[in-house]
Protein backbone atom coordinates (compact mmCIF):
# COMPACT_ATOMS: atom_id res chain seq x y z
CA UNK A 1 0.00 0.00 0.00
CA UNK A 2 1.26 3.41 -0.73
CA UNK A 3 1.79 5.58 1.83
CA UNK A 4 0.17 9.09 1.35
CA UNK A 5 2.33 12.22 2.52
CA UNK A 6 1.06 14.11 5.86
CA UNK A 7 -0.26 17.37 4.77
CA UNK A 8 1.31 20.35 5.69
CA UNK A 9 -0.28 22.50 8.88
CA UNK A 10 0.79 25.65 6.86
CA UNK A 11 -0.01 26.42 2.89
CA UNK A 12 3.42 26.13 0.96
CA UNK A 13 4.89 29.08 -1.16
CA UNK A 14 5.85 26.69 -3.69
CA UNK A 15 2.01 25.37 -3.49
CA UNK A 16 0.69 28.59 -3.99
CA UNK A 17 2.89 29.47 -6.83
CA UNK A 18 2.34 25.97 -8.63
CA UNK A 19 -1.56 26.50 -7.97
CA UNK A 20 -1.21 30.07 -9.75
CA UNK A 21 1.06 29.19 -12.42
CA UNK A 22 0.16 25.42 -12.95
CA UNK A 23 4.07 24.24 -13.25
CA UNK A 24 7.23 24.93 -10.49
CA UNK A 25 8.66 28.52 -10.64
CA UNK A 26 11.68 30.01 -9.01
CA UNK A 27 12.66 33.29 -7.46
CA UNK A 28 15.66 35.50 -8.68
CA UNK A 29 17.22 38.05 -6.80
CA UNK A 30 17.93 41.12 -8.48
CA UNK A 31 19.34 44.34 -7.40
CA UNK A 32 18.12 47.78 -9.11
CA UNK A 33 20.10 49.96 -7.01
CA UNK A 34 17.13 51.74 -5.05
CA UNK A 35 17.46 53.39 -2.28
CA UNK A 36 15.91 53.82 1.09
CA UNK A 37 14.53 56.41 2.95
CA UNK A 38 15.24 55.56 5.86
CA UNK A 39 18.98 55.61 4.87
CA UNK A 40 19.00 58.83 2.52
CA UNK A 41 18.18 61.15 5.42
CA UNK A 42 14.66 61.64 4.40
CA UNK A 43 13.21 59.59 7.32
CA UNK A 44 16.31 59.14 9.05
CA UNK A 45 20.27 58.09 8.36
CA UNK A 46 20.41 55.37 10.35
CA UNK A 47 17.68 52.86 8.90
CA UNK A 48 15.98 49.69 10.77
CA UNK A 49 17.78 49.32 13.43
CA UNK A 50 17.82 45.57 12.37
CA UNK A 51 18.78 46.03 9.08
CA UNK A 52 21.57 45.18 7.40
CA UNK A 53 20.77 44.46 3.45
CA UNK A 54 24.17 43.08 2.73
CA UNK A 55 23.34 40.15 5.06
CA UNK A 56 19.50 40.37 3.93
CA UNK A 57 20.16 39.97 0.39
CA UNK A 58 22.59 37.93 -1.92
CA UNK A 59 22.02 40.60 -4.83
CA UNK A 60 23.20 43.08 -3.13
CA UNK A 61 26.89 42.06 -4.17
CA UNK A 62 25.51 42.47 -8.12
CA UNK A 63 24.47 46.28 -7.11
CA UNK A 64 25.42 48.71 -10.16
CA UNK A 65 25.21 45.68 -12.45
CA UNK A 66 22.39 46.42 -15.16
CA UNK A 67 19.10 44.50 -14.42
CA UNK A 68 18.80 42.71 -17.74
CA UNK A 69 22.62 40.96 -17.18
CA UNK A 70 21.70 39.71 -13.35
CA UNK A 71 18.96 38.39 -14.67
CA UNK A 72 20.49 36.69 -17.42
CA UNK A 73 23.61 35.31 -15.16
CA UNK A 74 21.00 34.02 -12.51
CA UNK A 75 19.40 31.90 -15.66
CA UNK A 76 22.27 31.36 -16.56
CA UNK A 77 22.98 29.24 -13.47
CA UNK A 78 19.47 26.85 -13.89
CA UNK A 79 20.91 25.97 -17.45
CA UNK A 80 20.22 21.97 -17.98
CA UNK A 81 18.31 21.41 -15.24
CA UNK A 82 14.66 21.46 -15.01
CA UNK A 83 13.68 24.79 -13.65
CA UNK A 84 11.73 27.00 -16.56
CA UNK A 85 9.50 29.56 -15.22
CA UNK A 86 10.53 32.20 -12.99
CA UNK A 87 10.21 35.47 -11.08
CA UNK A 88 12.36 38.19 -10.92
CA UNK A 89 12.41 39.68 -7.18
CA UNK A 90 13.57 43.02 -6.92
CA UNK A 91 14.76 43.03 -2.81
CA UNK A 92 17.40 45.04 -1.88
CA UNK A 93 16.19 47.75 -0.09
CA UNK A 94 13.18 50.08 -0.97
CA UNK A 95 11.97 48.92 -4.76
CA UNK A 96 9.38 51.52 -4.95
CA UNK A 97 11.50 54.39 -4.19
CA UNK A 98 11.98 56.55 -7.19
CA UNK A 99 10.03 58.08 -9.82
CA UNK A 100 7.51 56.32 -11.95
CA UNK A 101 10.02 56.57 -15.26
CA UNK A 102 12.59 55.07 -13.09
CA UNK A 103 10.38 51.73 -11.53
CA UNK A 104 8.90 51.13 -14.84
CA UNK A 105 12.15 50.99 -16.99
CA UNK A 106 13.88 48.97 -13.77
CA UNK A 107 10.73 46.27 -13.58
CA UNK A 108 10.76 46.20 -17.48
CA UNK A 109 14.21 45.76 -17.77
CA UNK A 110 13.49 42.53 -15.74
CA UNK A 111 11.39 40.90 -18.58
CA UNK A 112 14.48 40.52 -20.81
CA UNK A 113 13.76 36.65 -21.36
CA UNK A 114 10.99 34.61 -21.88
CA UNK A 115 11.36 32.55 -18.74
CA UNK A 116 10.57 35.64 -17.12
CA UNK A 117 6.71 35.05 -16.58
CA UNK A 118 6.45 37.78 -13.51
CA UNK A 119 8.01 40.16 -11.19
CA UNK A 120 8.01 40.57 -7.29
CA UNK A 121 8.95 43.96 -5.11
CA UNK A 122 9.64 44.26 -2.02
CA UNK A 123 9.51 47.66 -0.43
CA UNK A 124 8.05 49.95 2.60
CA UNK A 125 4.29 50.34 2.72
CA UNK A 126 5.10 53.88 3.25
CA UNK A 127 6.48 54.16 -0.53
CA UNK A 128 3.64 52.67 -1.96
CA UNK A 129 1.29 55.48 -3.55
CA UNK A 130 -0.83 56.28 -6.60
CA UNK A 131 2.33 56.72 -9.29
CA UNK A 132 3.64 53.44 -8.07
CA UNK A 133 0.17 51.66 -8.63
CA UNK A 134 -0.29 53.10 -11.73
CA UNK A 135 3.00 52.06 -12.77
CA UNK A 136 2.44 48.31 -11.68
CA UNK A 137 -1.15 48.10 -13.39
CA UNK A 138 0.19 48.71 -16.54
CA UNK A 139 3.15 46.38 -16.05
CA UNK A 140 0.09 44.03 -14.79
CA UNK A 141 -1.38 43.81 -17.83
CA UNK A 142 1.80 41.61 -19.95
CA UNK A 143 3.07 40.18 -16.88
CA UNK A 144 2.38 38.83 -12.96
CA UNK A 145 3.28 41.53 -10.63
CA UNK A 146 3.15 41.29 -6.71
CA UNK A 147 4.37 43.32 -3.95
CA UNK A 148 5.83 42.26 -0.51
CA UNK A 149 5.37 44.80 1.97
CA UNK A 150 7.56 44.96 5.23
CA UNK A 151 5.09 45.03 7.93
CA UNK A 152 7.67 44.30 10.43
CA UNK A 153 4.89 44.71 13.39
CA UNK A 154 1.65 45.84 13.80
CA UNK A 155 2.60 47.70 17.40
CA UNK A 156 3.38 51.62 16.45
CA UNK A 157 5.34 51.22 19.58
CA UNK A 158 7.75 48.67 18.24
CA UNK A 159 7.98 50.55 14.77
CA UNK A 160 9.26 53.32 16.72
CA UNK A 161 11.80 51.39 18.74
CA UNK A 162 13.06 49.64 15.59
CA UNK A 163 13.01 53.09 13.96
CA UNK A 164 11.13 51.96 11.05
CA UNK A 165 9.98 55.65 10.11
CA UNK A 166 6.27 54.58 9.49
CA UNK A 167 3.37 53.45 11.64
CA UNK A 168 0.79 50.54 10.72
CA UNK A 169 -1.27 52.89 9.19
CA UNK A 170 0.80 53.12 6.24
CA UNK A 171 0.35 49.12 6.00
CA UNK A 172 -3.47 49.66 5.73
CA UNK A 173 -3.00 52.21 3.53
CA UNK A 174 -0.66 50.85 1.18
CA UNK A 175 -2.90 47.30 1.19
CA UNK A 176 -5.99 49.54 0.32
CA UNK A 177 -4.09 50.65 -2.62
CA UNK A 178 -3.42 47.27 -4.13
CA UNK A 179 -6.43 45.97 -3.11
CA UNK A 180 -8.60 48.83 -5.09
CA UNK A 181 -6.07 48.31 -8.31
CA UNK A 182 -6.05 44.37 -8.22
CA UNK A 183 -2.32 43.97 -7.42
CA UNK A 184 -0.87 41.04 -5.43
CA UNK A 185 0.77 41.83 -2.16
CA UNK A 186 1.90 39.96 1.08
CA UNK A 187 3.53 41.00 4.11
CA UNK A 188 7.13 40.62 6.08
CA UNK A 189 6.87 40.14 9.48
CA UNK A 190 9.38 40.19 12.12
CA UNK A 191 8.41 37.99 15.81
CA UNK A 192 10.12 38.48 18.75
CA UNK A 193 11.29 41.77 18.21
CA UNK A 194 12.63 44.32 21.31
CA UNK A 195 10.22 44.63 23.50
CA UNK A 196 7.33 42.22 21.94
CA UNK A 197 5.64 39.52 23.57
CA UNK A 198 3.47 36.57 22.36
CA UNK A 199 0.28 38.79 22.78
CA UNK A 200 2.06 41.04 20.16
CA UNK A 201 2.47 38.25 17.96
CA UNK A 202 -1.17 37.46 17.99
CA UNK A 203 -2.65 41.17 17.67
CA UNK A 204 0.21 41.72 14.24
CA UNK A 205 -1.33 38.30 12.93
CA UNK A 206 -5.29 39.72 13.86
CA UNK A 207 -4.17 43.03 11.76
CA UNK A 208 -2.85 41.27 9.06
CA UNK A 209 -5.67 39.29 8.49
CA UNK A 210 -8.73 40.85 7.40
CA UNK A 211 -6.23 43.31 4.63
CA UNK A 212 -6.27 40.61 1.93
CA UNK A 213 -2.77 39.57 1.25
CA UNK A 214 -1.82 36.79 -0.23
CA UNK A 215 1.26 35.65 0.70
CA UNK A 216 3.46 36.56 4.33
CA UNK A 217 6.89 35.89 4.97
CA UNK A 218 7.96 35.04 8.70
CA UNK A 219 11.43 36.29 10.23
CA UNK A 220 12.17 35.52 13.30
CA UNK A 221 14.36 38.59 15.42
CA UNK A 222 18.26 38.00 14.57
CA UNK A 223 21.07 40.25 15.31
CA UNK A 224 23.88 40.85 12.13
CA UNK A 225 26.90 42.99 12.38
CA UNK A 226 27.05 46.36 11.60
CA UNK A 227 23.86 47.47 12.69
CA UNK A 228 22.45 49.36 15.98
CA UNK A 229 21.04 46.09 17.10
CA UNK A 230 24.54 44.53 17.55
CA UNK A 231 25.49 47.10 19.81
CA UNK A 232 22.33 46.98 21.82
CA UNK A 233 23.26 43.22 22.09
CA UNK A 234 26.38 43.00 23.11
CA UNK A 235 25.58 45.76 25.59
CA UNK A 236 22.92 43.55 27.24
CA UNK A 237 19.95 45.73 26.35
CA UNK A 238 18.30 43.31 24.07
CA UNK A 239 17.75 39.40 23.36
CA UNK A 240 16.98 37.25 20.67
CA UNK A 241 14.55 34.24 21.13
CA UNK A 242 15.34 30.95 21.09
CA UNK A 243 14.04 28.09 18.59
CA UNK A 244 11.44 26.84 20.70
CA UNK A 245 10.35 30.55 21.13
CA UNK A 246 10.25 31.32 17.94
CA UNK A 247 8.22 28.17 16.96
CA UNK A 248 5.71 28.45 19.01
CA UNK A 249 5.74 32.02 18.19
CA UNK A 250 5.50 31.33 14.20
CA UNK A 251 2.57 28.51 14.77
CA UNK A 252 0.89 31.44 16.82
CA UNK A 253 0.80 33.70 14.25
CA UNK A 254 -0.51 31.42 11.15
CA UNK A 255 -2.93 30.21 13.25
CA UNK A 256 -4.10 33.31 12.99
CA UNK A 257 -3.68 34.02 9.41
CA UNK A 258 -6.09 32.77 6.73
CA UNK A 259 -5.20 28.98 5.54
CA UNK A 260 -5.16 30.46 1.85
CA UNK A 261 -2.37 32.69 2.65
CA UNK A 262 0.77 31.31 1.03
CA UNK A 263 4.07 30.73 3.58
CA UNK A 264 7.07 32.36 2.05
CA UNK A 265 9.37 31.05 5.12
CA UNK A 266 8.96 30.59 8.65
CA UNK A 267 12.76 32.22 9.17
CA UNK A 268 14.85 34.64 8.29
CA UNK A 269 18.69 33.92 6.80
CA UNK A 270 21.54 35.58 7.55
CA UNK A 271 25.14 34.71 6.15
CA UNK A 272 27.09 33.03 9.12
CA UNK A 273 29.65 35.85 8.61
CA UNK A 274 27.33 38.57 9.27
CA UNK A 275 25.13 36.52 12.14
CA UNK A 276 25.71 37.64 15.85
CA UNK A 277 22.80 36.10 17.09
CA UNK A 278 20.81 33.55 17.65
CA UNK A 279 23.13 30.83 16.56
CA UNK A 280 20.29 28.53 15.62
CA UNK A 281 19.38 30.89 12.28
CA UNK A 282 21.96 28.31 10.76
CA UNK A 283 19.62 25.70 11.02
CA UNK A 284 16.36 26.19 8.76
CA UNK A 285 15.77 22.43 8.69
CA UNK A 286 15.52 22.25 12.41
CA UNK A 287 12.70 25.24 13.09
CA UNK A 288 10.95 23.58 10.43
CA UNK A 289 10.88 20.04 12.32
CA UNK A 290 9.93 22.29 15.40
CA UNK A 291 7.49 24.51 13.76
CA UNK A 292 5.33 21.28 12.90
CA UNK A 293 6.14 19.81 15.86
CA UNK A 294 4.33 22.05 17.32
CA UNK A 295 1.47 22.33 15.25
CA UNK A 296 0.86 18.63 15.92
CA UNK A 297 1.03 19.18 19.59
CA UNK A 298 -1.59 21.85 19.15
CA UNK A 299 -4.12 19.56 16.86
CA UNK A 300 -3.96 22.65 15.04
CA UNK A 301 -3.75 24.08 11.58
CA UNK A 302 -2.93 27.67 9.81
CA UNK A 303 -6.16 29.65 10.00
CA UNK A 304 -7.66 27.51 12.92
CA UNK A 305 -7.69 31.05 15.07
CA UNK A 306 -8.24 33.25 12.29
CA UNK A 307 -12.16 34.27 11.89
CA UNK A 308 -11.77 35.60 8.45
CA UNK A 309 -13.19 33.35 5.64
CA UNK A 310 -10.84 31.65 3.00
CA UNK A 311 -11.68 32.97 -0.46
Amino acid sequence: MKIQPVKSPYFHYSAFLKEKFHSPVRKITVDAGFGCPNRDGTLSREGCFFCDNNAFSPAVKHRGMPVREQVLRALARFHGSSADRFLAYFQPYTNTYGTPEKLYAAYREALCDPRIIGIAIGTRPDCVDAGVIDVLAVLKRETDVSLELGVQSANDKTLERINRGHGFASVVKAAKLCREAGIEFGFHVILGLPGEDPEDTRCTAGALAPLGGSTVKIHHFHVCRNTRFEREYHEGKITVPSLEEHAVAAVEFLERIPGNVAVQRLMGDCPEASLVAPAWTLDKPALTRAVEAEFRKRGTRQGDCCSIPVQ
